[in-house]
Formats: C-alpha cells, sequence, structure tokens
C-alpha cells in the first residue's frame, strides 16, 4: 500500500506540473479574452459538480463500513442520473433568461462535460476506497497530456482563438468518456434499475449533502469571485484573474494530493472515539506544519518565476503579476487549517463545518460587495486572502475548542495561524514585493534560516511513525 501511495503521489504531482504548464499554453494560446471564456465555463463546470449531492464524499468516508455496499454503489449510479435531469432543468431556465453568457457550441460542451464528471467523481471515489490508486493517478496525467496537446493540434490547423477552445472542450469530453468506460471497468459494478433502495438513497444523501453544502460553500468564495468579474469587469479581466487562479490552485492541489491519498487513514488517526487526544494534537501539528510550510517554499521559488520571468514567458499576462502572488498567498492562507478540516470530518462534524464555511462565504461576499467596487484585481485578491485567514482561524479556533479540548484553545489557534516560521517569511515577501521587489528573493533565505532544522526534524519523525 505504501508504495502504491509514493507511486500514486508521484503521478499527482506529475498531473499537477502538467496543470500549471496547461494554464500557461492555454493563456498562451487563447489570449486573455478568450482565456477568460474558458474560465467562465470551468466555472459554471464546477458549479455543476455540486449536483452530485455529496454522493462521493459518503463512498470516501463512509462506504467501507456498510455491509451492503452493491446496493448503495447502485442507487448512486441510478440517483445521479435523475440529479443530472434536474441540473439540465435548471441550466435550461437559466438559459432562456440569458444568465449564461457562452454560445451554443461551448453551451453543449459544459452540459455534456457536467454528465461525465458527475458519474467520474462517484467511480473516483470508489476506485480509491478500493487502493485502485495508480490507475486514477495515470488517468488523470493522461487527460492532461492530451488537453495540452490538443493545443498543439490546434495551433498547426491554424485555429483561430475560438476555433481553438472549441477543440479544446471537444478533446476534454472524449477523455472523461474514456476515463469513465475504463474506470467502471475496473470497479466492477454494473447498474441494475431494479436495485435502487429509497432508504439507502436517504442514507447517502442525508450524510454527503452536507459534506457538500460545505465544500461548495467554500469553492463558492473563489467561484462567485470569477463570476463577479465577469458580470462587473470584463472576460479579459477574468483571464488575468483566471490564470492567477490557476497557478495557485495548482500549487494547492500539488499538496492536497497527499491528503487525498491518505485520507482513509487520516479518518481513522483522527478518529478520538478510538484514539488518544493528545496523540491526534501532536499528529495534526506536525503533519499541518509539514504541509503548511512545504507549500511556503514552493510559493516562494514559484513567485520569483513570477516576478522575474513572466513578462519574458507570458509578456500579455505581466500586468496580472501582483494579483498571482496575493492569490498564491491567500492559497497559503486556507491551507493552514487543511488537518484541523480532516479532524472535524473524522469526527463527523461536518454540520458544523457548513456553518463555518457558510460564515466564510458570508464574510467573502461582504468583502467582495466592497472591492469590486474599485475594479481592481489585487485588491480582489486581498480580499480573499482576508476572508482566508479568517476561515482558518475560525476553523482551527472551533477544533481546539470544542472537539481537542484545549484550554488555552485562544493561544494555540493563534500560534498555528501566525507561527513565526511561516509567518515571517510570507510578510517580509509581500514586503519586499511593494517595496524592493529585485530583492524579494531573500525570503527563500530567511526561510530556510527559520525552518530548516525543524523541518528535519518534523521529516524524521514522519519516517519513523511510517
Amino acid at each position: 500500500m505504501k508504495h502504491k501511495i509514493k507511486l500514486f503521489i508521484i503521478l499527482r504531482y506529475l498531473t499537477y506540473v502538467l496543470t500549471f504548464l496547461r494554464g500557461i499554453i492555454y493563456a498562451a494560446y487563447l489570449g486573455p479574452l478568450v482565456y477568460g471564456k474558458y474560465n467562465y465555463l470551468t466555472t459554471l463546470l464546477m458549479i455543476g459538480g455540486y449536483f452530485s449531492f455529496g454522493s462521493e464524499l459518503f463512498i470516501s468516508a463512509r462506504i467501507s463500513r456498510e455491509q451492503d455496499s452493491r446496493t448503495i454503489i447502485s442507487t448512486i449510479r441510478i440517483a445521479t442520473f435523475f440529479h443530472f435531469f434536474f441540473y439540465l432543468l435548471v441550466f435550461i431556465v437559466l438559459s432562456q433568461f440569458d444568465k449564461i453568457d457562452l454560445d451554443f457550441n461551448l453551451l453543449t460542451g459544459l452540459v455534456l462535460l457536467t454528465f461525465f464528471q458527475l458519474f467520474i467523481k462517484n467511480a473516483t471515489s470508489l476506485l480509491r476506497e478500493n487502493n485502485k490508486l495508480i490507475l486514477i493517478g495515470a488517468s488523470e496525467a493522461l487527460v492532461m497530456i492530451f488537453t495540452i496537446s490538443a493545443v498543439f493540434i490546434g495551433e498547426y490547423l491554424k485555429f483561430n482563438a475560438d476555433n481553438l477552445l472549441y477543440l479544446l472542450i471537444s478533446i476534454w469530453l472524449l477523455c472523461l468518456i474514456l476515463k469513465l468506460i475504463v474506470f467502471n471497468y475496473h470497479n466492477g459494478n454494473t447498474i441494475s434499475f431494479f436495485n435502487f433502495s429509497i432508504p439507502e438513497y436517504r442514507k447517502v444523501y442525508s450524510f454527503g449533502s452536507v459534506l457538500l453544502l460545505s465544500n461548495a460553500a467554500f469553492y463558492l468564495v473563489i467561484l462567485s469571485v470569477k463570476l463577479v468579474i465577469k458580470s462587473y469587469l470584463s472576460f479579459e479581466q477574468l483571464g488575468y484573474f483566471g490564470f492567477a487562479q490557476s497557478l495557485a490552485y495548482a500549487i494547492m492541489m500539488a499538496f492536497g494530493s497527499i491528503i487525498w491519498a491518505i485520507f482513509p487513514k487520516l479518518m481513522r488517526d483522527f478518529d478520538i472515539s478510538t484514539n488518544d487526544i493528545r496523540d491526534i494534537k501532536a499528529k495534526i501539528l506536525r503533519h499541518q506544519y509539514l504541509y503548511t510550510s512545504s507549500i511556503l517554499l514552493l510559493i516562494l521559488i514559484v513567485s520569483q518565476v513570477v516576478i522575474f520571468g513572466l513578462e519574458y514567458i507570458l509578456p500579455s499576462y505581466s500586468s496580472s503579476k501582483f494579483v498571482i502572488i496575493i492569490l498564491l498567498f491567500a492559497q497559503l492562507a486556507v491551507s493552514i487549517n487543511a488537518f484541523f478540516n480532516t479532524v472535524l470530518i473524522s469526527n463527523k462534524k461536518s454540520t458544523a463545518l457548513l456553518i463555518i464555511n457558510l460564515v466564510l462565504l458570508l464574510i467573502n461576499s461582504s468583502i467582495l460587495s466592497f472591492s469590486i467596487q474599485y475594479k481592481s484585481l489585487e485588491i480582489i485578491g486581498m480580499g480573499v486572502l482576508t476572508s482566508y485567514l479568517l476561515y482558518s482561524f475560525i476553523t482551527i479556533l472551533f477544533a481546539y475548542k470544542e472537539l481537542l479540548q484545549e484550554e488555552k484553545y485562544l493561544s494555540e489557534t493563534f500560534s498555528v495561524l501566525f507561527d513565526y516560521r511561516v509567518f515571517l517569511p510570507s510578510a517580509f515577501m509581500i514586503f519586499m514585493l511593494y517595496n524592493f521587489i529585485d530583492y524579494s528573493f531573500l525570503s527563500i533565505l530567511l526561510f530556510l534560516f527559520l525552518n530548516w532544522k525543524d523541518l528535519k526534524s518534523h521529516l524524521l519523525g514522519l519516517f519513523n511513525d511510517n
């Protein structure tokens, strides 16, 4: 199993390197205007993905505990058809009121992508539960390779930017169709319309929908920002912001893949009913420090590439340099609570997470309504950063106070949120960015000075545990 996880992580890292490159290649060949349309489409696609109503989350968290898993899986697959038709109804109504600003070809592509995405989410969770991580990792890498290759095919055929976008969506759709066929084959489960159980449906979606609403509230923060930029500014401005956010998101997901791969193990290790709270606290703090500090180091390195290389690599996007770095640090802010978030899920605090994420959405909406007035992507990015910091604060505070029974929960929360080993290099980088940008590389040296010894000892402790 350990070898599978290691190979999966390698494949995931390859995928996120390719995701990073794809973002740059798409931005370069499509241009800010059409890349803005692409970002708008992917934003709507993510929203469509929430019509799974959390079935994939139930599979990840609970399916191994169920005796009659085949009936549950069959119920989920049949229900997904019904959920898609509900999505289609909503989609048609919005289209009639001109609320979806895409042409017919892109609208059709969006609907088909959503359909296959809904089924792939469930199939992926089931494969992970069956420890078929390598298949998941390999398929994701191949999809990236094919969708990147589509750009060069379009360039060879001398497609303009709009036609190139149609080609990219077509290749992406073909990849999803093949991916679903392969996943279903390896899962070995067939659909039976006589095997739909209403009690199982209620069980799945009463659990999964709460986690889904929680995830949706979290991701609607950045999705709502994109929709507002498109509505109040332009597709071109959305292109700049989308490019910045895609680079930041690729970094977060590169490290998030580690949590994703070991999520079932974390669910067991963080279960308070079967583990000592002191051990859980120690594991959370060690994992969280390694996770956050690793992300920060990568952010500092990528920031230097953005500062000194963007105007040569993508000169048309050089004006988005500062918003890219701000969103990179926004991802750092939200990563600080990753393992505290996981411990809440493992101890069935999904309702509390939903409330916290709804509070985050409310805070961000308030900040966004203020920042959009300035029509500055940098100010909008700073609003996202502020929202994520407040979100991490609330999540960590709740975990310490209500779950981990920490008496000094407020001081412990601040010690995690403003750990000097992470906070000082971050603050120094942002200060240098706006004052002495040519010397911003010194933030990397400051990070290494503050973290080298601790990183080494924590990594040794992690390997000894495993």
